[in-house]
């Protein structure tokens, strides 16, 4: 929980690579409590956004494409995805498509709302 929290202060702060440092031990502990937790599941959204706006695409890969990630799909980790392409592509069209379509998804998580904002707008 606390390197949840610690990394959560981090990517308010732009510091992608520690942030996601954090929310990678986070997921960690969560993950290994073997229930797919609703916390592993937030910690890796939070991953995966570092990531992304962090411009680390080949890293991104790797990260979605890691084994106890893909026991993860869903949803909201193919909504991430639409993110990904339309950031490293920087296009605003696609983005604001993929945020309208997926909105319900994430509309209790201001902390990846707010994320989104930041994107839209550096976009």
């Amino acid at each position: 929980e606390i390197d949840m929290q610690s990394g959560i202060l981090h990517a308010e702060e732009k510091d992608y690579k520690t942030s996601y440092s954090y929310m990678y031990e986070a997921f960690e502990g969560f993950h290994g409590l073997g229930d797919h937790a609703v916390q592993a599941r937030q910690t890796l959204r939070y991953m995966i956004l570092a990531k992304i706006v962090g411009d680390t695409p080949d890293e991104l890969r790797a990260v979605l494409q890691s084994r106890n990630v893909l026991e993860y799909q869903g949803r909201d980790m193919d909504a991430l995805r639409e993110f990904a392409s339309a950031w490293q592509k920087k296009d605003t069209h696609a983005f604001t498509k993929a945020r309208n379509e997926y909105e319900k998804d994430f509309a209790d998580d201001q902390v990846l709302a707010g994320q989104l904002n930041d994107m839209h707008n550096t976009l």
